[in-house]
């Protein structure tokens, strides 16, 4: 039969097994039972604008079965009739390709998307929403050329990463962190230069740092006051329950105490909750005296309440924010950045990487929290680059480090640098000028902006994004809990925000460090790292 008819048999065998494995790239949800085969119809390279909040998914690349953006976004495509049923089992087929992979729990108010399309249906945006959910919208879909590629296209990016400013207050002076800054960190000689940032910034770390953590102790002092007078009796005075439990009490211990439901400003119902994903009990019982509840399980859920809220009413003042905006200006400039990922070597030449500008806002107010959010534009960014930015920022900025340690860290001694949380980071938007410069004149396409849809997206990031970024972060403190383990860690290795600096001990300590500061499910392997974002 020759070589033509073993090949024609074989190519056979492989369609067929093609068309009877099972389908999962529905996130999980196998492929949907209308699908219709019809006549095949002409498909058009376009470019998709969309938004998104990744809570609740695992990035936005297809990863079947893993719920994914891109897997709810095809599935759209293919019941809006966008794409036919004689590729809806392999994107591949219709060029699927994403400007940003952003990371699992990494929100969007814009990236891009472009694969082809049938375009035949002048309602097709309206009908693939209908397909989303409601935390997934597509704002437009442009023609394109047919070489489109929206990675290769994207000439930078900016995310935007919301930080609650209690992240800045200092270490407790009696954690391990703030003990070792201490010891090695002295306070700089009288009188404080404010013109020197560094100067200031040291100058923050005691002064504003004993301030807050002196009004800590005396609330704490309180509260253990009242729980040698009556371990089995003891409520926490700062809760709205156990103020009211005290006020009604037959001795008023509570206004003994100097504390009571009238007197106490600090009082916060919510701060109760936030306090109950901390310590949750086994069962739910009633904090009021009497309560089967042990009596210094009480007591540290109180101690923790108080801290919750010192933090929450905490105010950032207008020097440790000049702090902030000149270590994040540290970062601007092209730098090596092997220290700020994961499996990469100072070597490599893609550890180099393109910053162009870090701000930071003025503060604003979400509820009874202060926030600040920061904003960077760069060329490209590479996994967990920013969450890493981010968090040495932090870290600088509440140790009252020498803003320059930023600077240290682009050399060639390897340092641990946590990651910060995942949920405060978005991808603002990609930016495609030369394509819309060049490229899309010359062969009369439509420029590749979100600017038009300005408002529409404001909007989703307030009532999709924000929201699930503060609700997150009032339910669950994730911020405090992120610093509280970093403070309480190994001396050894945040050593080098002190005096002590980066050294060659730094390198030998981290190298043997494995990477446990974060709780996120996520597969640090080079294959899976390349071209994820965040």
């Amino acid at each position: 039969m020759g070589r033509g008819g073993k090949r024609t048999w074989y190519n056979g065998d492989r369609r067929e097994a093609k068309r009877n494995r099972p389908n999962s790239i529905y996130n999980g949800e196998g492929r949907p039972e209308n699908l219709v085969v019809g006549e095949k119809k002409p498909k058009r390279k376009v470019a998709c604008l969309v938004g998104y909040c990744g809570s609740g998914y695992h990035g936005m690349q297809l990863n079947p079965p893993s719920k994914t953006i891109e897997g709810d976004l095809f599935d759209a495509f293919v019941k809006a009739g966008a794409v036919s049923s004689y590729n809806a089992d392999d994107p591949k087929k219709v060029a699927l390709a994403r400007a940003a992979r952003t990371d699992k729990g990494v929100h969007a108010a814009g990236n891009v998307i472009s694969l082809k399309l049938i375009m035949e249906d002048e309602k097709l945006i309206e009908k693939v929403n209908e397909h989303l959910p409601p935390s997934i919208r597509l704002w437009d879909v442009i023609r394109t050329i047919n070489s489109f590629n929206p990675r290769t296209y994207c000439e930078s990016r900016i995310y935007e990463y919301m930080v609650p400013t209690y992240a800045f207050v200092p270490p407790k002076p009696s954690s391990i962190l703030g003990n070792c800054i201490m010891k090695n960190s002295p306070m700089p000689a009288e009188p404080i230069n404010k013109e020197n940032i560094n100067q200031l910034s040291r100058s923050l770390f005691y002064e504003e740092g004993k301030e807050f953590w002196d009004d800590y102790d005396i609330a704490a002092k309180e509260i253990l006051s009242l729980y040698e007078q009556d371990p089995e009796g003891f409520v926490n005075p700062y809760s709205k329950r156990g103020a009211a439990a005290l006020a009604n009490s037959e001795n008023n211990k509570g206004s003994e105490a100097g504390v009571s439901a009238k007197t106490n400003p600090d009082m916060d119902s919510d701060s109760s909750a936030i306090v109950n994903e901390f310590l949750k009990p086994d069962s739910v019982e009633d904090e009021s005296a009497g309560s089967k509840i042990d009596p210094s399980y009480r007591l540290e859920r109180a101690l923790k309440h108080i801290e919750v809220l010192k933090l929450k009413n905490y105010r950032i003042s207008a020097d440790r924010l000049s702090v902030i905006r000149e270590t994040l200006n540290q970062y601007v400039g092209v730098h090596n950045f092997h220290n700020f990922t994961v499996g990469q070597a100072f070597h490599q030449k893609n550890s180099n990487r393109v910053i162009r500008s870090f701000t930071a806002s003025d503060p604003f107010m979400i509820g009874d929290t202060e926030w600040i959010s920061c904003k960077v534009h760069g060329q490209s960014f590479m996994l967990h680059q920013i969450r890493k930015m981010i968090a040495l920022a932090i870290l600088v900025v509440r140790t009252g480090c020498p803003v320059e340690r930023i600077q240290d860290a682009f050399k060639k001694t390897k340092i641990n640098i946590p990651k910060g949380p995942g949920f405060g980071l978005l991808l603002e938007s990609p930016f495609f000028k030369g394509y819309n410069e060049h490229k899309a004149p010359e062969n009369n396409r439509d420029p590749i902006d979100f600017t038009k849809y300005e408002q529409k997206i404001t909007a989703f990031k307030h009532a999709h994004i924000y929201d699930k970024i503060f609700l997150e972060e009032a339910r669950k403190q994730v911020f405090h809990c992120f610093l509280s383990f970093i403070d309480s860690y190994n001396e050894e290795d945040f050593s080098y925000l002190s005096d002590i600096g980066i050294t060659e001990k730094t390198q030998e300590v981290s190298s043997k460090l494995p990477d446990v500061l974060s709780s996120d499910e996520e597969e640090d392997s080079a294959e899976n790292k390349d071209d994820l974002e965040g």
